[in-house]
């Protein structure tokens, strides 16, 4: 019997739940047609292209898709949408697909309790605060004399310190070649292969560029080969997303971090960085490469900043200036309420 590749990511999972479904051909297009639309929601949600692992998924995943449906399409093609979605959740579950807590019947009772609200489809998601240590479980290892266990591990020192300085997609890193970041010797880089296809700069840190130029100082090949190669057993092949996933799981799972934690955690690390730094949302989103602003502001800054919201309405507060009825009125002299006057209190 051949043997099955294993259900991990959305595209495989969808062509294993179709195969195994009994209906007719026409039916099974109408499904794979309707999940397209999902897969247009986890490239937005998740902020990265295809394959989508399912270790992505969380238990907000149909609520958060449910929203965007709604949002996106007709409400009876949002319905159809989702049976489809619900479909592939209940395949995944019965295959055991699941994160450990991820559980089928939560999700399910999460898009109930939203349908017919009014919600913002997007749903910040929690990062682990210690995401930015990543690169520390890499750093920390002694380098080994054996030559493909020495490169692996200066590639996964370079590669994480990297993907959180340039807050970079894992598809925007790959497309790389050495020649593209001058194998380390400058601090500007220009990414090209981009989600929204639009150019745009990204800096590597001094740690960064020294990891880079160490690790490919190292390496045997032309600088118009990959940046991000394998030394296992695809040897010279530039790493899949799959690789690149892993390098940070184990990094996570090492450093005791949380479960979700992914590559998209380091970019979501250094942009949470910015905000906290004070950093304007305008220049968070062209350095992440978002098409508007207020993606960004979803994303990182989904409520609204009490402490400059106060310091605007003190500035432009109109309630007791000049011409106003009670302007004559201070906090020394106002009337005290009938009640006291009549010593009642």
């Amino acid at each position: 019997m051949a043997r099955r590749e294993s259900a991990n990511t959305v595209a495989v999972a969808i062509d294993r739940m179709l195969g195994d479904f009994e209906l007719r051909e026409s039916s099974k297009a109408t499904y794979r047609f309707a999940l397209v639309a999902f897969s247009r929601f986890l490239a937005e949600a998740l902020e990265h292209s295809a394959p989508f692992a399912i270790e992505e998924f969380d238990v907000d995943i149909l609520a958060d898709y449910s929203r965007w449906a709604r949002k996106a399409f007709a409400p009876r093609t949002a319905q159809n949408y989702m049976v489809a979605a619900i479909a592939l959740m209940r395949w995944l579950d019965a295959h055991d697909r699941f994160e450990s807590d991820v559980f089928l019947s939560r999700m399910e009772r999460r898009v109930t309790s939203v349908k017919g609200r009014r919600w913002n489809y997007y749903v910040p998601r929690d990062i682990d605060p210690q995401a930015a240590t990543v690169p520390s479980f890499y750093l920390e290892q002694e380098l080994p004399v054996v030559r493909p266990a020495r490169l692996a591990l200066l590639r996964n020192r370079a590669l994480t310190l990297f993907l959180y300085d340039t807050a970079c997609r894992v598809s925007e890193a790959l497309a790389l070649t050495r020649s593209d970041v001058k194998d380390g010797t400058v601090e500007v880089i220009h990414l090209r292969n981009t989600k929204g296809g639009k150019r745009r700069a990204v800096l590597i840190g001094k740690l960064a560029q020294v990891a880079i130029q160490t690790y490919t100082g190292e390496r045997l090949d032309q600088v118009t080969a990959p940046l991000w190669v394998s030394h296992s057993r695809g040897n010279g092949k530039c790493l899949s997303r799959q690789h690149v996933w892993n390098i940070v799981k184990e990094a996570a799972r090492g450093l005791d971090l949380l479960e979700t934690t992914s590559p998209h955690s380091l970019r979501h690390a250094r942009a949470q960085a910015f905000r906290n730094a004070g950093m304007p949302l305008e220049w968070i989103a062209a350095y992440l490469g978002h098409a508007s602003v207020d993606t960004t502001k979803n994303v990182y800054a989904p409520e609204v900043d009490v402490g400059r919201l106060t310091d605007m309405v003190h500035t432009y507060s109109v309630g007791g200036g000049s011409g106003s009825p009670i302007a004559n009125y201070t906090t020394t002299n106002l009337p005290v309420s009938l009640d006291k006057e009549r010593g009642a209190i």
